[in-house]
């Protein structure tokens, strides 16, 4: 008997992230697991071959959505024909170097296309593992798209258009990555006043894909809320993103507040583009630093092994 296979092994078999064939799952109803009584989803040979055909004629610039409800067989044919007309267009993501794929988004942007600057993102996360996805395409994405705006070579119609399909995909990502309930528990947020909420975000799915439960809550959150969440939930850590404005005397002055109010034993990792204008107080109330997203994963493993170590 076919007891299927869980989602991680699924994931392995189809190259795919566990959060991509969830959001495939929902979305677009491409394949139907099986559920346990706990509510485990199991995937069959079946559903494999067919994530396996989806995933490689999404990689030949066919859109999910369009195909998604097509049978196997119709499937192979289409990848076929794709195959054949690719050899002269250079429509295969899996090749596409990472400067491609920020060319093509960006210009889905400046054509104020979110439908395509999605599909975009949607089959780069397909081709690219997770960690190189975020890490090496959609966070420098973002910086850029800062950088343009404030040279003035975005429009502020741009920066939300983009803001709002990166928010989203963000979204699905940390919803569908979160771990059991036996793991260290990671806190995510920005502190009042601090209105940049993707680096918080993303933080909340790195962590998430690195066997951490994560609490995300949001951007610009008053201390004694972060504090009072962080202790009754029993979190391990807290991230917090610094982003704007920078050297604030009232940020300061609430850093200094939390580290009170939650004691020694929560661990306070900063980042973002102002850490540097906290230095003096991130030190002193023994905050990590961090300066990016590689820094966080090997942060994350150093105080994960600390939780393990008996005091």
């Amino acid at each position: 008997m076919d007891l299927g296979y869980p989602i991680r092994i699924a994931a392995k078999k189809t190259g795919m992230s566990p959060h991509l064939i969830r959001m495939w799952e929902r979305r677009y109803s491409a394949v139907t697991p099986r559920r346990t009584s706990t509510g485990r989803r199991l995937y069959s040979d079946e559903d494999i071959e067919r994530l396996v055909l989806l995933r490689r004629a999404t990689l030949e610039g066919q859109s999910i959505s369009q195909i998604a409800d097509l049978n196997p067989d119709q499937l192979r044919e289409l990848i076929s024909k794709d195959v054949e007309d690719s050899v002269d267009k250079d429509k295969n993501f899996e090749r596409m170097s990472i400067e491609n794929h920020l060319k093509l988004c960006l210009q889905a942007i400046k054509n104020m296309d979110a439908v395509g600057l999605e599909n975009r993102l949607l089959r780069a996360s397909v081709s690219l593992d997770q960690r190189v996805f975020l890490e090496e395409l959609l966070h420098p994405l973002m910086e850029m798209i800062g950088r343009m705006w404030a040279d003035g070579h975005l429009q502020v119609a741009h920066e939300h258009l983009a803001s709002a399909v990166i928010r989203s995909l963000l979204g699905e990502m940390y919803l569908h990555n979160n771990s059991g309930d036996s793991n260290p528990l990671l806190l995510s947020t920005s502190p009042y006043g601090q209105l940049h909420e993707f680096g918080a975000l993303m933080v909340s799915v790195i962590a998430a894909s690195e066997g951490w439960r994560t609490i995300y809550l949001g951007p610009s959150m008053p201390v004694d809320d972060i504090a009072d969440t962080a202790i009754s939930r029993g979190a391990d850590a807290i991230t917090l993103s610094l982003v704007y404005p920078e050297n604030d005397p009232e940020i300061i002055r609430e850093l200094r507040r939390l580290r009170k109010m939650i004691g020694t034993d929560i661990q306070i990792v900063a980042g973002g583009r102002a850490i540097t204008t906290y230095t003096d107080v991130l030190d002193e109330i023994g905050a990590t630093r961090i300066n990016k997203l590689s820094d966080l994963r090997r942060e994350l493993t150093l105080i994960r092994n600390r939780l393990r170590t008996p005091r």
